[in-house]
């Protein structure tokens, strides 16, 4: 049986890590943590027109080819981890293990630059049913990897404008985030969301970020990159939306529906995985244990009425999105 790709893409700060460890929480499936951070995909930018797809396509099936060669510290020792099926064997084990002492020892021989080299998984991963990768830069190129990589399945996280807005405020002002330069503050972000047809339909231009505030900024990157994917999506079959807001409010029944999605067999482990994360008090702000029916509404603590007022109107201005915020206000 040859193994299965999938990805969960979204923008940061939208639940793509807690979605992610649900998904490996299965025994059948290997997972590979943000692995563009630590082998680049080159060429694709980080917005690209779908229509374009055959020209990006000798790209992405590329870096689907290294994805085996991209582990370090931090792709593939994501807590909490995991016992495998594929691991059955002594030998598997004793590999796996072997391969996990390696990336410990590089975790803590740079960890002054971060950026431990790439090792390639051990050949018992190779028996793994899927290979789950994440990424929160490749939002802008959903449209095309659904058209490059048929075969790729892809879980489209989507949060709330208000609480990924909020998420992303709390993040720059407490220094959690890990660019230099504040995502509100980025006008690199903001003109890659300008280059989709959705901006472009909205009369907006690069220009406008002098007279935006940093809501609106981060709102019209919000829209413009996520209604952009939902539309690129029309027909695929192997695209999903994940609304990350519901799935806090119904884990256990939204987990079932993304499992049956993906074609992988719903077990206990993940049942029990569900229980601890959403049963937590955890405030880490990575933490993926956390009582999750609270999480929904935590912007309305943060966030003033001007703000969330500008956000939704900003939001609702396309259909698509719209639809989201109905669902999940």
């Amino acid at each position: 049986m040859s193994q299965r790709n999938v990805a969960v893409i979204g923008l940061g700060r939208s639940g793509t890590t807690w979605i992610s460890k649900v998904v490996d929480s299965s025994p059948s499936v290997f997972y590979l943590h943000e692995p563009d951070y630590v082998k680049a995909v080159e060429c694709v930018p980080y917005v690209s027109d779908a229509e374009d797809f055959e020209i990006w396509g000798r790209y992405l099936k590329d870096y689907l080819a290294i994805l085996p060669t991209a582990c370090s510290s931090r792709s593939a020792l994501k807590r909490p981890l995991f016992p495998k099926e594929y691991l059955g064997s002594l030998p598997a084990r004793w590999s796996f293990l072997l391969f996990q002492w390696r990336l410990r020892f590089d975790q803590l021989l740079y960890r002054a630059n971060d950026r431990c080299p790439a090792r390639r998984w051990p050949t018992a991963v190779d028996n793994a049913e899927v290979m789950l990768w994440k990424s929160v830069d490749l939002a802008g190129s959903i449209g095309t990897i659904l058209k490059a990589l048929p075969d790729q399945k892809v879980l489209h996280t989507i949060r709330h404008p208000c609480g990924f807005i909020d998420s992303v405020l709390r993040g720059e002002k407490s220094g959690h985030l890990e660019s230099h330069i504040p995502a509100s503050e980025d006008a690199g972000l903001f003109d890659f969301a300008m280059r989709t047809k959705v901006a472009k339909s909205l009369g907006l231009r690069t220009a406008d970020w002098l007279k935006f505030s940093k809501v609106e900024r981060l709102a019209y990157f919000w829209l413009c990159i996520n209604e952009q994917a939902a539309e690129d999506s029309q027909g695929c079959e192997n695209y999903m939306q994940v609304y990350f807001d519901e799935f806090c409010l119904n884990p256990l029944e939204y987990a079932k529906q993304i499992f049956a999605f993906l074609g992988i067999e719903f077990t206990p482990q993940t049942q029990k995985f569900l229980a601890s994360s959403t049963s937590s008090k955890n405030e880490e702000y990575f933490s993926v244990k956390r009582q999750s029916d609270e999480v929904p509404q935590t912007w309305k603590r943060h966030l003033d009425g001007g703000s969330i007022d500008t956000i939704l109107r900003i939001a609702n201005s396309m259909p698509r999105m719209a639809e989201v915020i109905a669902r999940t206000s």
